[in-house]
């Protein structure tokens, strides 16, 4: 059936259900299942041996002790919040709670050298003191809490500052990263350790512009790249051709001139050629072109045109004419390096001197142009002066010392472009350095900010906690006025006393705790038992100590009764049940069900705890229940069975598992802890069939009138299996397993063949009858 959640009627339990444990010890996958009652004030846990109870109170013990707990995951529902194991140091709403462990409290008590805390209680009234006390209280609460919201906000401010640090290192890192670049790796602390750096110096000095940024970043982005050979031309002078081009110009051709030809400048330059075709020294003289005879006359006033001065004009206007050319061929097929062998930063100032330089180059051709022109118009005109000033107009004649001026300029980029090469890695490393400087020089407002408040939080965590210190101290000042450990230690040794049924052991006060004696003689090799009683005779005292108020405590005991004899188990009950009756909340772990019949049958005579409304029932009840596969052992917690809980010895239980193993089909997983029970089951039958036989199994079913073959069958099971830890060795056979249901109807058999009608009675505790329901 479906259990009713109970979670507003139990409001007052600290804590309600342990949602989760994963990974832990024997719990490897649990979670509260959606139909297990929550936990209620008073609590009674059942296990065998191996289930997990000794786990579950460790982990109770981890609450406690405000321990973290890091094998595997678990998670608790305390006060209605969510508590994971993890979180437990720092956790505000855990609940005060009080554990015994045999082997914790006994480690602690009986540890050699060591003697026993003490317990006080409060002495004689004062009632000033005591009020005084009470404030004191009050006050160390409140700063106690504020301990608790200091050291909060201290983490909160802790986690801002960090995760500033994270973000800002990570754009740093993401600019900055390169092959072979240091900030590839750059992190948090990097970015931190920077920040102090900084914050020594005046570090606005450290921001950059946006087109310093850029410059630095294409700079940190650059690779190596090949020298340059600077940029070797002779660039024309023209100073001294503008003189010579001037001078020839001004120059003009004495001679007997003949006037057809002076204003024909194509027609002379026709007859100057073909004069030379007809020397007058030669024997025919007739003209070439139209075959008649040149007279001599004309031949000698042709000479006389063009005499010597004539020649050494035209010769010294075609030598000035190719030097101009060949300049003007010079300034025509100069190239300069292409822009992309250069380092991205030097690209725009590069390309500007280039265009200057373009530019610079095209005005010195167009001057070489003009003055080649003018060369060529003298031609034509040697027997005039000419000007040459007509002929620059409008054109810069110092336009070399421009381009030469220019040409410099790129050599000295050529030049840095080569420096930058040698110093590459240098002038990366300085880039990327003042890139970070500047994105950490721009962050340092905030950073500052964040760290001013992490810093005023962590001083006031501080000054908290030495409030906290301060008070506490007061407290224990004024409690040394008012406590007292002398009556707590005769009221242990009365309880002590009882218990053993005598009264050579002793708990003497010594110093400041008791000491353990024995005839008035320091106690030693104390027994098991002895060991256990005044262990939890202690444990339940220590709750009577004044640092705790029962009322607001959490009780766990796990097996209390260890070692302890029939006699001491009831007195052992009975100083819990009076010890614990006014707990907050109460957890009892235990594997015997002797105990568990007398806690049992306490938590049953509860106010409420018969009536119909669950929510109202005071106790609440449990088991452990381990489950074995060849993945290894498990356990999960569960309401405890109903056979466990109205009978008053687990014989029925033992008998109801049986009974169901052996007539329905299970998983080869379930077969494995039935060998356990099935022995449990049959020494038990056994013990009450023949109580004259004592501790020896085979003996007792050696008298049991059944098949000898069966009984085996039976032995063999239960011997090989209810004690073996490794599965698959040769010697146990793993499909014996297998054969578990068949042996299990042989073990009802042999119940029912011993007695028939105890085994009929056991059918009807199942709800089955005789003639529907039986061993085969």
């Amino acid at each position: 059936m479906t259990i009713p959640n109970t979670a507003k009627a139990q409001k007052q339990v600290p804590i309600t259900r342990i949602n989760r444990i994963k990974g832990h010890r024997i719990f490897r996958d649990f979670s509260w299942p959606a139909d297990l009652h929550e936990f209620g004030r008073f609590n009674l846990i059942y296990g065998w041996n191996g289930s997990g109870k000794s786990t579950l109170a460790g982990i109770f013990q981890s609450i406690e002790k405000r321990t973290v707990i890091t094998d595997g995951s678990v998670e608790f529902t305390i006060n209605g919040n969510s508590i994971v194991g993890a979180s437990l140091p720092t956790t505000a709403v855990l609940p005060i709670v009080r554990v015994f462990t045999r082997d914790v409290v006994s480690a602690s008590v009986f540890a050699a050298g060591t003697s026993l805390a003490p317990i006080f209680y409060f002495g004689e009234s004062n009632v000033e003191n005591e009020k005084r006390l009470e404030t004191v209280k009050a006050e160390h609460k409140n700063a106690e809490l504020e301990l608790v919201n200091a050291q909060r906000d201290r983490q909160r401010r802790d986690k801002e500052l960090e995760q500033f640090s994270i973000d800002q290192a990570k754009v740093i890192k993401e600019t900055l990263t390169a092959p072979g670049s240091a900030y590839n790796n750059y992190d948090r602390r990097n970015f931190r350790s920077k920040c102090e750096g900084l914050s020594k110096v005046d570090y606005s000095s450290k921001r950059l512009s946006k087109d310093e940024k850029g410059h630095l970043g294409l700079q940190k982005s650059a690779q190596a790249k090949p020298k340059i050979e600077p940029i070797s031309c002779d660039i024309p002078q023209l100073y001294d051709l503008i003189h010579d081009v001037g001078a020839l110009l001004r120059k003009t051709v004495v001679s007997q001139v003949i006037d057809s030809l002076t204003t024909a400048p194509r027609l002379a330059t026709w007859v100057q050629e073909g004069l030379a075709l007809h020397p007058r020294d030669a024997e025919n003289t007739d003209c070439h072109f139209c075959g008649n005879a040149i007279a001599p006359e004309r031949l000698q006033a042709l000479e006389a045109h063009f005499n010597d001065q004539y020649k050494r004009v035209i010769q010294a206007l075609d030598a000035l004419k190719g030097k101009i050319d060949a300049n003007i061929q010079l300034t025509t097929g100069l190239s300069l390096p292409d822009p992309a062998k250069l380092y991205d930063h030097l690209v725009p100032s590069y390309q500007e001197s280039k265009h200057e330089w373009e530019g610079k180059l095209a005005d010195l051709r167009d001057v070489l142009l003009v003055l080649a022109s003018a060369l060529a118009a003298k031609h034509d005109k040697l027997f005039e002066s000419l000007d040459l000033d007509s002929f620059l107009a409008g054109k810069n004649a110092d336009v070399d010392k421009a381009a030469v001026a220019q040409l410099g300029r790129i050599n000295q980029i050529i030049e840095q472009h080569n420096q930058h090469t040698y110093d590459f890695q240098r002038t990366v490393e300085a880039a990327r350095k003042a890139l970070e400087e500047c994105f950490v020089a721009e962050a340092m407002p905030r950073y500052s900010n964040a760290l001013k408040a992490a810093e005023a939080e962590s001083t006031r965590v501080n000054t908290a906690s030495s409030n906290v210190q301060r008070l506490k101290q007061k407290i224990s000042e004024l409690e040394k006025t008012l406590i007292e450990h002398r009556t707590p230690a005769d009221e242990l040794n009365n309880e002590l006393h009882s218990f053993l049924g005598r009264s050579d052991i002793t708990l003497a006060v010594k110093d400041t705790g008791y000491t353990i004696t024995r005839m008035g003689e320091p106690a030693l090799h104390l027994s098991e038992g002895e060991k256990t009683a005044i262990a939890f005779l202690y444990f339940l005292k220590s709750l009577q100590d004044q640092s705790i108020k029962l009322e607001e405590s959490v009780v766990v005991i796990d097996d209390p009764i260890s070692s302890l004899d029939s006699n001491a188990l009831f007195s052992a009950f009975g100083h819990m049940k009076i010890r614990t009756k006014d707990a907050l909340q109460l957890f009892i772990l235990t594997h015997s069900f002797s105990f568990f019949s007398q806690v049992k049958n306490w938590f049953h005579h509860m106010k409420n705890q018969n009536g119909k409304d669950l929510a109202k029932r005071p106790a609440r009840f449990f088991m452990l229940s381990r489950t074995q596969s060849p993945g290894g052992a498990t356990s999960t917690i569960i309401t405890l069975p109903k056979l466990l809980e109205e009978h008053e010895s687990d014989y029925h239980y033992l008998f109801k598992r049986i009974y169901e193993a052996a007539h329905h089909e299970g998983e080869l997983d379930d077969a494995y802890p039935l060998p356990n029970l099935a022995r449990r089951l049959v020494e038990t039958f056994l013990t009450f069939r023949y109580p004259s036989i004592t501790g020896d199994l085979i003996k007792k079913i050696e008298l049991a009138s059944f098949d000898e073959g069966q009984k085996v069958r039976i032995l063999r099971f239960l011997n090989v299996f209810s004690h073996d830890k490794q599965i698959g060795a040769t010697e146990h056979d793993l499909s014996l397993l297998g054969e578990a249901k068949p042996v299990l109807l042989q073990v009802l058999q042999l119940i029912k063949t011993e007695d028939e009608r105890h085994f009929e009675q056991m059918l009807l505790c199942l709800g089955n009858s005789g003639s529907d329901a039986g061993a085969e």
